[in-house]
């Protein structure tokens, strides 16, 4: 029976703009799709077949809508396409209107077992579109609702979760914002662009404690790269670290680095987003915001401190500061809507990709640690990633092949760009989203950096290797069974010495820094600001 098969598809069409013709006639990969808006519901395809209902006015839906920045629809959903391919029910697709009939459509999969996941077989292309990198300093992945956290710190950006390409397993390059943030522009790991730590008043190892940053001046960047490409460039930054003078401004036509203690917040961003925003609406650019609500010190607003009272935790001290830190994460997620309202409202919301994404995260004393920038957990280095664009919507799901930040400039070279970007330790999501080479990027080593700490993940299993005063220690840990790093694992098992020789073999890459003798000493003003932070 019709209702007994496990690729039925409910569907309910709603007239976006009827034109005066009385049917829509749409190919829909294997199966014509014909609907009589103003007659009676009926079954009108084969395979898989079809339920058509009439719908009067789109405010009439009798589904759950759930509107948000970009028009996103909530659920399992796939948009009528204009052009023919498999036909698939993924996580959630962004509903568009259709050329010729201009009719919008919402798929939603009955029964979830009958339902694919394959896409089209050619690969996503955005040539020319916007970018928005929404990078929140200090944003953990596993305090997000779309991660299964209880709180409700995530509201929007648990429905953008479901309505984009959302990456579950991103691994950061390192647990401090320098070499995280120089290895998403760069494509490489911290060894080989050199800034394995900073600031150096915790350090393990540094070329000289208390020292400045510094970009090399042969490390391509993805700004440079996009502007070389007739984009234009700007950033907003409210973090000490990233400043002008150590490199982090190349490639950048205009770079703001918000001045503060404790740093500016989300709407001071906000404000100059806006405004670049309405400059540069009719050229193709490129926007870099780095919010610092989610880091030490905390100072939520009274709105967003009242809907996260402390509960129990290790001491009371802990507690207030896990609450104020939910606090910021919902600040956040409603400044990361403000953004989206304004590329729509600026008429920009078709054309841009947004990346959303966190440098690093934060402990509250999982492994007898607060803050950042001093260990290699999972709390530390996992971090979300979210890729949108209305031309990616026919793949929007979860991803869960293990990634890295060193991915994201590959990627976005591949995805709005002619040509290869350059040489690097990252690797082009593209075919992944595509559903292609899966096994590639399953079967890869990834690593993250801390001075002389370095950790390797494949396949579910950590190796952590960390060396002090002439000491080496080994902490192995299966994420699978024991993804909170409970339960260190002895030695035995094969993969802990596939991971030590991957570790070993990392090491040897390593960007010798005797030849970097340019690192200055930090500045008495700079270094205020970064002790106030917490560092």
């Amino acid at each position: 029976m019709f209702f007994q098969t496990a690729h039925y598809l409910a569907i309910q069409l709603a007239a976006a703009r009827l034109h005066t013709r009385k049917y829509a006639k749409r190919s829909f990969g294997s199966s014509q799709l014909v609907a009589q808006i103003c007659g009676q519901e009926r079954l009108v395809s084969r395979t898989p077949r079809l339920l058509v209902r009439r719908v009067e006015n789109t405010t009439k839906i009798k589904l759950r809508f759930v509107r948000i920045g970009l028009d996103t629809q909530v659920g399992r959903s796939l948009a009528l396409p204009t052009k023919r391919r498999r036909l698939v029910c993924t996580q959630s697709q962004r509903v568009r209107e259709t050329s010729g009939s201009r009719i919008a459509a919402t798929v939603l999969c009955a029964f979830a077992i009958g339902c694919t996941t394959a896409p089209t077989p050619s690969k996503p292309a955005l040539e020319g579109a916007n970018i928005v990198l929404v990078m929140v300093d200090t944003l953990r992945a596993d305090h997000l609702g779309s991660f299964g956290y209880a709180r409700p710190t995530s509201p929007f950006l648990d429905q953008l979760a479901d309505a984009s390409i959302a990456f579950s397993n991103v691994v950061a390059p390192a647990s401090q914002t320098v070499p995280s943030m120089l290895s998403l522009w760069s494509g490489v790991y911290p060894n080989q662009h050199g800034n394995q730590y900073f600031p150096g008043i915790r350090a393990f190892r540094v070329p000289t404690p208390n020292t400045e940053p510094k970009v090399p001046d042969d490390l391509p960047l993805m700004a440079e790269y996009l502007q070389a490409r007739g984009y234009r460039t700007a950033a907003v930054v409210t973090n000490p670290w990233l400043r002008k003078s150590y490199g982090f401004a190349r490639g950048f036509e205009v770079y703001h680095h918000l001045e503060a203690v404790p740093a500016p917040r989300g709407p001071a961003i906000n404000d100059l987003a806006r405004e670049i925003i309405d400059r540069w609406k009719g050229e193709k650019f490129l926007l870099y915001l780095h919010y610092m609500d989610v880091h030490i010190p905390f100072d939520p607003k009274p709105k967003y401190r009242a809907d996260f009272p402390p509960i129990d935790g290790p001491s009371e001290a802990i507690s207030q500061l896990k609450a104020s830190y939910e606090a910021e994460i919902r600040a956040i997620d409603d400044y990361t809507k403000e953004i989206l309202s304004e590329l729509k409202r600026a008429g920009l919301a078709d054309d841009t990709l947004i990346v959303f994404t966190a440098d690093h995260g934060e402990e509250f004393d999982e492994h007898g640690g607060i803050g950042h920038g001093h260990a290699l957990f999972q709390e530390l280095v996992h971090v979300p990633l979210m890729l949108i664009h209305p031309k990616l919507a026919s793949r929007y799901r979860k991803i869960a092949q293990p990634i890295s930040l060193v991915d994201v400039f590959p990627t976005v070279a591949e995805l709005v760009a002619t040509g290869d970007a350059p040489p690097a330790d990252g690797r082009s999501l593209v075919p992944l989203i595509a559903n292609e080479d899966v096994e590639v990027y399953a079967k890869r080593t990834l690593f993250s950096e801390l001075g002389t700490a370095t950790s390797a993940v494949k396949r579910g299993k950590k190796l952590i290797r960390t060396t002090k005063k002439n000491t080496t220690d080994f902490k192995a840990f299966d994420l699978t069974e024991d993804p909170r790093e409970l339960n260190p694992i002895a030695s035995g098992p094969p993969w802990i010495n596939e991971l030590r020789a991957a570790l070993q073999q990392h090491a040897k890459r390593t960007r010798s820094q005797e030849s970097d003798n340019s690192f200055g000493k930090l500045d008495p003003e700079v270094e205020e600001r970064v002790r106030a932070l917490g560092y």
